[in-house]
């Protein structure tokens, strides 16, 4: 993807590519996950952080759009997303500029309405007494090792798991309280600390 609203392709291993063209109301963050070699999606931003969520069913040939200004009862959706399944999006929120919640949003009607996963307690952006700048929230992808079990990561570092395919989330104690954010979830027993140098794998 570039910042010229276009998708470049390959189905030769890279050999050569072609171009897709995406709406012109996107703006320049994008977050691409398919399910499989035809099926995708694409969510862009435009310069008010306004959500359009694109699904091509042709590998990336040609996009339609199924939502624009897509958001939830608790606030736009972001742009990180991952589709799991034809009908199941997610898409994180780390709002670094506002101040306000970090959010993981779902879709599972393919991307036409969005709700709150609601993660409990997930905090809202600090304050640097230095400077007076913000430092965001800030919410993983989740990863599921089964279709109902899934742990997701955020600021803190605290983690929430779900036994029911992300219907409901509960802060996970053992895995939670390393003091390392943002964190990259790998397995539910598993995960990356970004705040250390070279990143450690946890456990």
């Amino acid at each position: 993807i570039t910042d010229a609203h276009t998708i470049y392709r390959t189905s030769d291993g890279g050999a050569s590519w072609a171009a897709a063209t995406l709406p012109d109301n996107c703006g320049i963050q994008f977050g691409m996950s398919f399910v499989d070699a035809q099926v995708g999606y694409v969510i862009c931003l435009d310069d008010y952080a306004r959500a359009t969520v694109m699904r091509s069913g042709n590998g990336g040939v040609t996009w339609t759009v199924i939502t624009a200004n897509a958001t939830t009862d608790s606030g736009p959706i972001g742009s990180v997303m991952e589709a799991t399944d034809e009908q199941t999006l997610w898409a994180a929120s780390n709002d670094f500029d506002n101040g306000t919640q970090a959010l993981l949003a779902v879709s599972r009607d393919g991307g036409a309405t969005w709700t709150d996963a609601k993660l409990p307690g997930v905090p809202a952006a600090n304050v640097r007494a230095e400077d007076d700048g913000k430092f965001g929230s800030s919410v993983s992808l989740p990863t599921f090792v089964t279709p109902e079990e899934g742990l997701v990561g955020s600021s803190g570092t605290r983690f929430f798991a779900t036994g029911d395919g992300g219907q409901t989330w509960k802060e996970d104690p053992e895995a939670s309280g390393q003091n390392r954010s943002p964190a990259a979830v790998l397995t539910m027993s598993s995960w990356v600390s970004y705040d250390d140098s070279p990143p450690r794998i946890l456990h």
